[in-house]
């Protein structure tokens, strides 16, 4: 499964892992890219947070640190930004619940 979210970044769901995948000026990585990434039994939860037209989908997972996070946050707390999250727009909500509810599936 690969997912794109609002900005350059994506969800990959392989056999084994999730990975977040982020390049580009909004999510902080103008000349690289980053990629986060967690084996199926590391990860605890998988959730999308929403507000009325934005949201953002997140992994929590041992080891990584859980703050607060809002979709107009800027710096560190905006999900742009955090490597375990996804920014969303109102289109994308439900289908990030599948991948959601598929992580979580496959962690059990």
């Amino acid at each position: 499964m690969k997912l794109k979210g609002v900005f350059k970044e994506a969800l990959v769901c392989t056999d084994r892992r999730v990975l977040i995948l982020k390049s580009g000026f909004m999510t902080g990585h103008v000349f690289g890219t980053n990629v986060f990434q967690s084996p199926y039994r590391n990860i605890t939860s998988a959730q999308v947070n929403t507000h009325l037209f934005t949201g953002y989908f997140e992994i929590s997972a041992g080891g990584v640190q859980n703050v607060a996070t809002s979709y107009w946050a800027s710096g560190k707390n905006s999900p742009q930004k955090r490597d375990n999250c996804i920014s969303l727009n109102r289109r994308l909500f439900k289908t990030f619940q599948r991948a959601a509810n598929f992580i979580t599936a496959r962690g059990a």
